[in-house]
């Protein structure tokens, strides 16, 4: 005689509740309702053991925070936000980052919030490819504040040994500039120079 059935009807295992007996394959079957509103079939030992815990959706979600919290992506790769945060950190922190004397050298810091990656992802949002983090004031710190999101040519604009030029009245990087006046680089040497004497 076999061992008694235990009735687990009603029963809460992780996110699942057991709503009735599902049948037998050589282990009981009990069908459950998870908290993410699924309905799934269990084996009864597995309940028991803590062996299954919801529909597959606690997996999903704990994938999910993972990711979130260390940077991490599909198989382990590192998430391209995680790697623009990382980078990020270097620049500033290590002093044998090869350009760190651009950035930490001489006084770019990030704020205590970004210290932490889940935060720093809160505040950012989700990378793009050909986007890159950019610091609004070029002297300011790595603050939400601060950043933005944008694409190469415009970060060269916010470079420090950007040339500014006035041209009709506004003030453009060197290249804009010419590239308005239709002018060649030897002229446009010309005009900058001529700005620089009577600054």
């Amino acid at each position: 005689m076999g061992k008694p059935l235990i009735d687990l009807t009603g029963q809460r295992f992780g996110r699942l509740t057991v709503l009735a007996r599902a049948g037998f394959n050589g282990k009981t079957l009990w069908r459950c309702a998870c908290e993410c509103g699924k309905e799934t079939t269990a084996v009864g030992t597995n309940l028991r053991k803590g062996m299954s815990r919801s529909c597959g959706c606690l997996k999903t979600d704990l994938q999910r925070q993972r990711m979130t919290k260390h940077g991490s992506g599909v198989k382990g790769a590192e998430t391209l936000l995680y790697r623009i945060w990382k980078n990020m950190r270097q620049r500033c922190m290590n002093a044998k980052n090869p350009r760190y004397a651009d950035y930490g050298g001489r006084g770019i810091t990030i704020c205590d919030r970004w210290n932490d990656f889940a935060a720093f992802a809160q505040d950012m949002g989700q990378a793009q490819e050909g986007l890159t983090i950019d610091r609004i004031d070029v002297n300011g710190p790595y603050a939400p504040e601060n950043c933005r999101w944008v694409d190469y040519k415009a970060q060269m604009r916010n470079k420090l040994n950007n040339v500014w030029v006035d041209v009709q009245g506004h003030r453009m990087v060197r290249e804009d500039a010419r590239k308005l006046l239709g002018i060649n680089n030897k002229r446009m040497n010309q005009i900058v120079a001529a700005q620089a004497i009577t600054a």
